[in-house]
């Protein structure tokens, strides 16, 4: 779903810009022939200042996208265009039902019942939607409605920020669109429904992918951070040294103490399975003649934990998998990123898609 996309007009090849609360990634594709090539990759680490009392520091936030851009891998990101993503933590993004109505009736009908759910008048908040197939589109008597909105404020301070770091927004989209991009083949998600959970520090997303079209998002405050929690119990240290135990453990790849496991990290992986459960049931109740759930695919730095794709495969019994970014680029130019990063930058290579696979 291109968000916000009627109020930006260009035509020229962006890179995809991955705004988040502890980095800012960002990736730059080409068109060769057939084929989508890698040009340039990079990550700069936020400080929490730049996002602090519910204020962007625009300032500190366009050093930073110089600096991803100046030193990014293979080579420094040449474009002035971006598509970028917002922090799905303010943005609501939720499939609702409305009676079949033509746009112009919808669109009223949106917003009344956006300002029933969120702390905000229609006038305060950027809003856009798009209508979801579904399984049985002909005999409903409902449409189901992708409906987006963000606070005005927010994006003025990201585009604030963007032009200050000399760059020009094409296009924003919401995260969910640009992973279910990056990570679902073309020829998959039609028949089958496929759960993707982005397994962020401070937030997990989950979306259910279905009829090839978002059926389902939501999230959850069991993440990376609540990983940490558990190995800052059962080591007795601070955050900040578990957090570098943890991002230990997922580089190694080693399968981690048992105790550790089953005492400490397990019992938050079944805080997260029910999570996913609800969803699922969820989307099974709300939704027309949905296909089954016949995949899983984690993403996100702390997806590639040992144990976590076992510990979901086994509960579940669905396919269980890390996302594979490059599900719908023809090559993988260099295996430039390492394995173990390639996860973290699924939104940002969703975005850089977005002009190559949409047009």
């Amino acid at each position: 779903m291109s968000v916000f996309g009627h109020i930006f007009n260009s035509m020229k090849l962006p890179f995809g810009l991955d705004i988040g609360y502890t980095s800012v990634r960002a990736v730059q594709l080409e068109r060769r022939g057939k084929l989508i090539h890698l040009t340039s990759y990079g990550e700069v680490p936020l400080d929490k200042s730049v996002f602090a009392n519910n204020k962007i520091d625009t300032m500190a936030l366009s050093l930073a996208i110089r600096q991803v851009m100046e030193n990014s891998k293979i080579n420094p990101i040449t474009s002035k265009q971006v598509v970028c993503a917002l922090p799905d933590s303010h943005i609501f993004t939720k499939v609702l039902q409305f009676p079949k109505m033509l746009d112009e009736e919808l669109e009223e009908v949106i917003k009344l019942e956006v300002e029933k759910i969120i702390p905000f008048s229609i006038s305060e908040l950027y809003l856009d939607w798009e209508r979801v197939k579904t399984g049985d589109d002909k005999n409903n008597e409902k449409d189901n409605i992708l409906v987006v909105a963000a606070p005005q404020k927010l994006i003025h301070s990201h585009l604030e920020a963007i032009k200050k770091a000399g760059l020009e927004v094409i296009a924003m989209e919401i995260e969910p669109a640009a992973v279910c991009r990056a990570l679902i083949n073309k020829s998959e998600g039609i028949n089958e429904g496929i759960l993707i959970a982005d397994i962020g520090a401070d937030i997990t997303s989950i979306v259910i992918y279905d009829f090839a079209s978002i059926q389902l998002t939501g999230s959850t405050h069991v993440a990376g951070d609540t990983l940490t929690q558990g190995i800052s119990q059962y080591l007795d240290i601070d955050f900040e040294k578990a957090e570098h135990v943890k991002r230990n453990l997922i580089n190694s790849g080693k399968k981690m103490h048992p105790k550790l496991f089953n005492n400490h990290i397990k019992p938050v992986l079944s805080q997260l399975e029910r999570e996913l459960s609800r969803s699922i049931d969820y989307y099974g109740n709300f939704a027309k003649n949905p296909h089954p759930i016949s995949k899983i695919i984690f993403c996100g730095g702390n997806a590639h934990l040992p144990g976590i794709v076992d510990f979901f495969e086994k509960t579940f019994n669905i396919r269980t998998e890390i996302g594979n970014p490059w599900a719908n680029i023809t090559t993988y130019p260099l295996k430039a990123i390492p394995k173990l990063k390639t996860s973290i930058y699924s939104t940002a290579i969703g975005l850089a898609l977005r002009e190559l696979v949409e047009k």
